[in-house]
Order: C-alpha cells, then structure tokens, then sequence
C-alpha cells in the first residue's frame, strides 16, 4: 500500500520563515570503497565543518547529527560511477527534498545525483528522535554495501554523547528474506560493545536491512537483559508503554526504537540478532566493565 499526501498552504498563509539565519550545512561524500576487497564497494563520510568522519572500516555511514528546529543543508556529493540518492527516512520534509527519485511536482522532481555531480536537501527538523539516511538508488548493492547511517536530531542545546549514547544498525550484505550475511554496525563480526555496570545508556536500534525482519536479543534466552522502552520511530513514547521489560524485540524494515539500558553486573552480555525466516543468526557481545 503506497499513500500520497498533499500538504498545502492554509488560505492566505505567507511564506515559511527560516527558523535560523544560517543554516546548518553538511556534506555527505560517496565513494568507492579501495581501502580493503573485502570490505563493502562504497563508503559514506560526513563532512560538518572542518570534520571529516567515516566510520572505521567505512562498512557504513556514520551518524549525521542535527538539532529541531534548526534550518539544515545536507549536500549530498556522489563520487562513485553509477547515479545515487539520499533518502531522510522518517523525518517530515518536502518531497522535492525527500530522495525519492521523481518525487514532488512541477518544475521541482528529485533527480537521481549523478556522478560527479551532488544534490543539497533543505529541511527543518521538527521533532528529536532516532532517524535513518539510505540510498534509494535502483542498484541494491548500494543498501547491501552500507549507503546508509543513522541520522539524529536532538533537541536545542543538547550535546550528541557517544559515550553514553549508542547506536546499533541492523543489516545485511545479501538481498531477499533469506540473507545469511547480517551485519551490525556494518560488520559481520562486530567489535564488542564496551559499557559500565550501573551507568544509563540510550541504545538507538536501527534495521536498514531491505528484506530482513530481525529478532534482537540482549542477554541469553534463560537469562535475558532489561532495558526500558524511550521511544519509537523518532516518537517519544507515553508513560503506559515507556516500561521496563526483556530486552528482546522484532524489529521490520526501516523502524527505529530507543531504549534506556543500565547493566547492573560487570561481565559479558550476548547480543543476537536473527533473521526469522531461515534461523542465521549474527552474535556479538557487550562487555561490562
């Protein structure tokens, strides 16, 4: 099922003002990946001011942090051989804006980005919450090969933590319902998460894998972890769902949840995600110190 809205102007509404005289302008660089054959064929960096970022071994892209309320410019420059686009999965924008290919009206449709050429996105986020950025390219091999990353919007003033705030992204580098090959953070065999026993964490849980409805897990199955539900798809969630339970959860396509996590012992946690259909399972570990 595939619903178009659209938004007009209430009668006699002026033009939108800008929220900030400046914008916030970001560069999203895509390009081959040479640094290793066996790592993914294309690399995402993230160019805020004089920061360059990538993540380590380039498997993924890294976070685009960004503020509510704060005008934003994200360029997005392709650098590869074969044409790209940049989707703002969940968040509310223009569809001219949205990196759908053919998207919005008149004389504004998205195009695909050509090589060598780039493409600026203009929004305004108007909630805080956990977010995605993909390619929506018609090659899959972009998505398999890790043309996505988180994108996250705090609220006005509040610093991006890594060190208490962390993200787990979901993926594949096999298309279908059937991948075998699950990633996390980019990685078939992820690096262990390293945490502190009685220190609160936010896990930002991501799935961008296409096709793969993953079981997440936290802990064994005899003895599984608790973590408190924050919030879902980039949406706070009211006090009769923000509960504490086990921390296991289905996660589809394209959704996002928050969760508050306090490990209570030192030692190590399993960490499993499993594609349903055909039982792979990728398992990691956290390690409290």
């Amino acid at each position: 099922l595939v619903l178009a809205i659209n938004v007009k102007p209430a009668p006699g509404a002026g033009p939108e003002r800008a929220v900030t005289p400046s914008p916030h302008k970001i560069d999203l660089v895509i390009e081959p990946n040479a640094a290793n054959a066996k790592l993914p064929a294309f690399s995402c960096s993230v160019r805020d001011g004089k920061k360059l970022v990538a993540s380590a071994d380039k498997s993924m892209g890294p976070p685009i942090v960004v503020t509510r309320g704060e005008a934003t410019e994200i360029t997005v420059l392709n650098h590869l051989t074969e044409p790209t686009t940049i989707h703002w999965h969940g968040l509310e924008l223009d569809s001219y804006y949205d990196g759908v290919m053919g998207g919005g009206a008149g004389n504004q449709v998205t195009p695909a980005i050509a090589p060598g050429e780039s493409f600026t996105a203009r929004f305004t986020p108007n909630r805080a919450g956990t977010f995605i950025y993909h390619t929506h390219a018609r090659d899959p091999n972009q998505l398999t090969d890790g043309v996505y990353g988180p994108l996250i919007v705090l609220e006005p003033e509040q610093p991006f933590d890594p060190e208490h705030d962390k993200v787990l992204v979901v993926g594949t580098r096999d298309p279908g319902f059937s991948a075998k090959r699950i990633t996390l953070n980019g990685a078939e065999a992820p690096s262990t998460l390293i945490l502190q026993h009685g220190v609160e964490y936010r896990l930002r849980l991501i799935n961008m894998a296409a096709d793969l409805g993953a079981n997440v897990q936290l802990g064994s199955k005899e003895h599984p972890e608790n973590w408190r539900a924050i919030a879902k798809d980039g949406a706070v969630l009211p006090s009769r769902l923000a509960k504490t339970g086990e921390a296991t959860v289905h996660i589809a396509s394209g959704e996002t949840y928050d969760f508050a996590f306090e490990p209570d012992a030192s030692g190590e946690i399993p960490l499993q995600v499993e594609n349903p259909v055909n039982h792979e399972k990728l398992l990691a570990k956290i390690a409290v110190q």
